[in-house]
C-alpha cells in the first residue's frame, strides 16, 4: 500500500486512491459531532449560494458553515463542534458550506473515494483504510483556507498514517498540547474567545472518540453527494435508563446488584474502576498480556514492547482464548497479542501465547503455571499489562492467584482512560460501565475481596 501525504487544495487536486480529506479544527470534525447528534444527512459544498440555494428547495434543512472562523449571515450555525453539542440535529439534513475541507472534496476528482479526516475518528479510519486494503492512500492536510500549513492536520496525517501501517506516534498526548502553543493558540486567546472558545480545541483534540467513519457518497437530495457514516467498531449501548443507583455513606461493593452497578453515578463508576492505581517501575522477570476486545489491544501490546525495547522483560504470555476478528484475520486474543508484539520488535520466541482463557480471572489462573516454569526464580516479579479501566480488577485478581505480580495500567490511543474524564469517550464509557458490573459480580461470588463504594 502506497500512502501519500500532500497538502492544501492543491493536493486535494493531486489525490489518488482511497483520499482521506483532513481538517481538523472545522469541517470533519463538526460532521464527526453532526453523525454523533443524529444527523441524517450531511452535505459539504464549497459556495455559500449552493448552501442558500438548496435551504430555498428543502426550508427544514440546517445550514452549517463559517468564513475565517465565523458564522455566515443567514446561516442556522457556525462551524463549532461547541455550537452542535447545544444544537437539535436528530434526523435532519445539514448543508456544510466552509473554506477548507469542503474545498479539498470539490476539487478531488481523481480520488476513487473520499472520507473525512480528523483526530476524533482517527482509529476508526485507519481501520477502514487496512480493512479496504487500497493500493494507493492520499492523505490531504488542508491547512488554513487550504492554502497555508495547519499544524493539527499534520499532526492527523502523521497518527492516521502510523495507525495504518501499524506504527504509533509516542508521547500523542503531548504533541496535542504543543498544538496550545502554535495552531491552537487562538482557542486559548481571551481576545478571541467568542469566536474561537477553548472547548472548540478540547472537542476537535478528544482523538478516538467515535467509532465511525464518515464516508463521501454520491445520490444524495438533489443529486448532491454527501457524508455517511459508516461504523467501523461496535457502537456504543446508549447509558443504561432508569434512575441513578444511589450510594449512601459507609457503602460496600456487595450491597449492590450488577444491575445497579451499572447505574452508579460517573464519579463512583471511576472510583470502582480505577481503584486507588500506582504504577509499577523497574525490571521484570515476566510479563502477562491480558487479551480483550481488538479496540484496546494494540496498546496492551505496545506497552508490552515498551518493556522489552527498554530492557525492562525479556520473557512474555499473551493470554485470552477468545477468538477477534482482527487484521491478523479471526485468532484467539493471545495470537493476535503477539502479532501485534512481534511486529513492534518483540522477537516471537520471547512470547508465550496462552489460549484457554476467557475471562480475567483465567487469565491469571492459566498463566500463574506457565510463569512458574518458565522463571528461574521461586517468586518471579510479574508485570500484568491491562487498560488503565481494567486495573482494579486486575490487581485484585493478581492478589489472589499469582504472587509478586503487579499491573501496569495503559491509556494508549484514550487521552481520557482516567477516573475523571473516562465519561467523555463513549467507548470508554462503556467500558467502564461493565467494570463496574463485572466488579460487583466478583464481590458477590467472593472471588475477589469486598470494597467500600463512595
Amino acid at each position: 500500500m502506497k500512502i501519500n501525504v500532500l497538502h492544501f487544495t492543491k493536493g486535494a487536486a493531486q489525490a489518488r486512491g482511497l483520499t482521506v480529506i483532513i481538517d481538523v479544527f472545522y469541517d470533519f470534525s463538526v460532521e464527526a459531532y453532526l453523525m454523533r447528534a443524529g444527523a441524517k444527512t450531511v452535505i459539504p459544498v464549497g459556495d455559500i449560494n449552493t448552501a442558500m440555494n438548496f435551504k430555498k428547495n428543502h426550508p427544514d434543512a440546517i445550514l452549517c458553515g463559517e468564513r475565517g472562523g465565523i458564522k455566515i449571515e443567514g446561516f442556522d450555525y457556525g462551524n463549532s463542534p461547541t455550537e452542535i453539542e447545544k444544537g437539535d440535529f436528530l434526523g435532519k439534513t445539514v448543508i456544510h458550506a466552509t473554506s477548507a475541507g469542503t474545498q479539498g472534496v470539490k476539487v478531488a476528482t481523481e480520488a476513487d473515494e473520499i472520507v473525512g479526516g480528523n483526530l476524533v475518528c482517527a482509529k476508526a479510519i485507519a481501520e477502514y483504510v487496512r480493512r479496504k486494503n487500497p493500493e494507493e492512500v492520499s492523505l490531504v492536510c488542508m491547512g488554513e483556507a487550504g492554502e497555508t500549513p495547519a499544524d493539527e492536520d499534520i499532526l492527523a496525517a502523521e497518527y492516521i498514517k502510523s495507525l495504518i501501517e501499524n506504527k504509533s506516534i509516542p508521547n500523542i498526548n503531548k504533541k496535542i498540547e504543543e498544538l496550545k502553543k502554535t495552531s491552537g493558540a487562538r482557542f486559548f486567546d481571551e481576545a478571541q474567545k467568542d469566536v474561537f472558545p477553548t472547548s472548540y480545541f478540547e472537542l476537535c483534540t478528544k482523538v478516538n472518540s467515535f467509532p465511525f467513519v464518515l464516508c463521501l457518497r454520491d445520490g444524495g437530495p438533489d443529486g448532491f453527494r454527501y457524508m455517511e457514516r459508516v461504523d467501523i467498531f461496535d457502537t456504543p449501548k446508549e447509558a443504561p435508563t432508569g434512575p441513578v443507583t444511589v450510594v449512601k455513606e459507609g457503602a460496600r461493593m456487595s450491597d449492590f446488584t450488577g444491575a445497579e452497578a451499572e447505574l452508579f453515578p460517573e464519579r463512583v463508576k471511576g472510583r470502582v474502576a480505577y481503584g486507588n492505581y500506582k504504577a509499577p517501575e523497574g525490571c521484570f522477570d515476566a510479563a502477562l498480556v491480558l487479551g480483550c476486545p481488538d479496540l484496546f489491544m494494540k496498546s496492551r501490546a505496545e506497552a508490552a514492547a515498551r518493556l522489552y525495547l527498554g530492557g525492562q522483560c525479556r520473557m512474555f504470555i499473551t493470554t485470552g482464548g477468545v477468538f477477534r476478528d482482527t487484521q491478523y484475520g479471526f485468532v484467539t486474543e493471545a495470537e493476535a497479542l503477539k502479532h501485534y508484539m512481534t511486529d513492534m520488535g518483540v522477537p516471537k520466541e520471547l512470547i508465550i501465547t496462552e489460549t484457554n482463557a476467557t475471562t480475567t480471572r483465567e487469565n491469571m489462573t492459566c498463566s500463574r503455571q506457565i510463569v512458574a516454569e518458565g522463571c528461574a526464580k521461586e517468586y518471579p516479579r510479574l508485570a500484568i499489562v491491562t487498560s488503565y479501566f481494567h486495573t482494579r480488577r486486575a490487581v485484585e485478581l493478581a492478589k489472589a492467584y499469582i504472587k509478586d505480580a503487579e499491573v501496569l495500567g495503559v491509556r494508549g490511543d484514550f487521552p481520557n482512560d482516567d477516573p475523571e474524564n473516562f465519561s467523555q469517550d463513549p467507548l470508554l464509557a462503556e467500558a467502564v460501565t461493565k467494570e463496574c458490573k463485572c466488579l460487583c459480580n466478583y464481590v458477590r461470588r467472593k472471588l475477589i475481596p469486598d470494597f467500600e463504594v463512595h
